[in-house]
């Protein structure tokens, strides 16, 4: 292998090929605005963000670690390489970087998110002495082909039992009715989706923001 050679990541030169690794590593498509747009909202929390060169200037890789909303001692982190240069040691480089980061930066936890379809990704984490915590199942919904008739009996059995189905058209949209919405969906993300009960959100604002006044 060549020579390995890291440098900080330049916006206009190389957000491009960033997108397009994300793209391939996480099967759903990034785009480079998209991704610009992403680091600048979050760009006090990055600690680390360093692409891997080899002698001719390709980039061939690179790291990307961001402190927690809610825990500054806590940081999530991307490891990504062209499939073409993986398991020639520009993974273990990136990572080695990473590490030496987050412990000048006082991290006491460092955490990566890995897909079940990349076996050789959760090899590299098991090696390098990562723990699995939670374990989640991605699910999508095709709208196009979804049946909803299939559900009328529950739902009317549901109604029978004295439960009441509404939306947030008809409860007014007011701030009330969003706390509610809000509460429930805090309390419930924290018993089965995020481990440890953590929050998925800083607070009620944060709530609004990031899922209430979102153009879906």
């Amino acid at each position: 292998m060549e020579k390995i050679t890291l440098r900080p990541v330049k916006l206009e030169r190389d957000f491009g090929q960033l997108a397009a690794l994300f793209s391939i590593e996480q099967n759903q498509h990034t785009s480079e605005s998209a991704l610009i747009l992403d680091y600048k909202e979050h760009k006090e929390r990055i600690i680390r963000l360093m692409v891997a060169e080899n002698d001719q200037g390709e980039m061939l890789g690179f790291n990307w670690a961001v402190r927690s909303r809610f825990d500054p001692k806590q940081v999530y982190f991307y490891i990504i390489v062209k499939p073409e240069y993986r398991k020639h040691g520009v993974g273990s480089r990136l990572y080695e970087d990473l590490e030496q980061a987050a412990k000048k930066a006082r991290i006491n936890s460092i955490q990566i998110t890995i897909r079940d379809t990349c076996p050789d990704c959760e090899a590299f984490a098991d090696k390098r002495g990562f723990i699995e915590k939670s374990h989640y199942i991605g699910l999508a919904l095709k709208l196009d082909t979804f049946d909803n008739q299939s559900y009328d009996d529950l739902i009317a059995k549901l109604k029978g039992e004295g439960f009441h189905f509404t939306s947030m058209e008809a409860m007014g949209n007011t701030e009330d009715a969003q706390r509610k919405l809000y509460q429930l969906n805090d309390s419930t993300s924290m018993e089965k989706i995020i481990p440890e009960g953590e929050h998925s959100w800083l607070s009620f604002e944060d709530f609004k923001e990031k899922v209430i006044q979102t153009d879906w």
